[in-house]
């Protein structure tokens, strides 16, 4: 039966209501039943599930049921887009990862890390179906695979091997933290790293008929609304009446917590890291110091909008700098 379950002590906000109608999940309007119940919606021919376990501000759902990327040409067109950007994903080189990695660690407000971690050790027995023996693992977004160990302990108490697909942006950062696998797991694991971005990675997954548990921790949430669905969207189209789908995302709507959370020393420094990379990687010149990051919590009610944190990189004075393989003529 394919299922969606909710882990959270508040109910879900109306900008999740709306993400899972969104997606064809209908949501009662009224608020979520107590902890440990559930209740079935429907999705065409395949019945759904919405249960819910107390803890923090976190929702996990679990759901049952291109070319590689240029990264060159991403990189241009928004360096030449107006305003100008620098693509989320390119501050997550290995330096980026490793940055990520000491946030996470170090930045005592960043409550999302650790409400993820609290959940999942207090209930993943009960998040993974009874009959995801001989299933295989995804992780989108893997990064050092901290919270990934804890499922892949639990599947093998079932399974002999298991084949696990990492999938993270930074090559580097995913071939290290493989072989680091590899060296614990001891021939139990059978690792596939896909080293893309997120399509990319969903579309070599559809090439997989296999019953698969498929991972997505926190990193959902750096992507547009939008994108968030249209991704969710093509997940779903990989996945059988077998397969399950985790997911978690932040519903926290203090102010004063997140700003602090995204506000951190740690927190800059990888924010900053697209700057860095592009220094490093481009040989642009370029002075960091000209740059300053401002952070923001746009709140949003509507069952149409989400909320979401805004991250903005601003010069405080005009910049001009050469790539160059970039054509003169182009």
């Amino acid at each position: 039966m394919s299922c969606v379950k909710v882990y959270t002590e508040l109910h879900l906000i109306a900008a999740q209501e709306g993400l899972l109608k969104n997606l064809n999940f209908p949501v009662n309007e009224t608020s979520f039943s107590p902890a440990k119940t559930r209740r079935h919606i429907h999705r065409k021919d395949v019945i759904f599930t919405i249960s819910k376990i107390a803890y923090g501000g976190v929702v996990f759902f679990l759901a049952h049921d291109k070319e590689d990327m240029d990264v060159k040409n991403e990189l241009l067109s928004g360096l030449t887009s107006t305003p100008k950007y620098i693509p989320g994903w390119y501050r997550y080189d290995k330096e980026g990862s490793r940055l990520n990695d000491l946030c996470l660690q170090e930045n005592e407000n960043y409550y999302f890390h650790r409400c993820e971690m609290n959940i999942l050790k207090a209930n993943l027995k009960s998040m993974c179906s009874s009959d995801v023996k001989n299933s295989i693992l995804v992780d989108m977004g893997s990064g050092n695979c901290e919270k990934t160990r804890l499922f892949i302990d639990h599947l093998l108490l079932n399974q002999e091997k298991l084949d696990f697909y990492p999938i993270d942006i930074s090559q580097e950062f995913l071939l290290d933290t493989c072989r680091k696998l590899s060296a614990e797991y001891a021939g139990r694991l059978d690792i596939f790293p896909i080293a893309a971005d997120y399509e990319t990675g969903i579309n070599k997954l559809s090439t997989c008929s296999q019953t698969k548990v498929i991972l997505w921790f926190g990193s959902i949430q750096s992507l547009e609304a939008a994108d968030q669905i249209r991704k969710l969207q093509m997940l779903k189209k990989t996945m059988t009446r077998d397969c399950q789908l985790i997911f978690s995302v932040d519903i926290t709507q203090n102010r004063e917590s997140v700003m602090k959370a995204y506000s951190d020393f740690h927190a800059r420094q990888l924010y900053m890291n697209s700057i860095w990379r592009l220094i490093r990687d481009e040989n642009c010149d370029v002075d960091p110091d000209n740059f300053e990051m401002e952070v923001d919590f746009i709140k949003n009610n509507s069952a149409d909008t989400m909320s979401f944190v805004q991250v903005l990189i601003r010069a405080k004075q005009a910049n001009s700098f050469t790539l160059l393989w970039v054509s003169p003529w182009r």
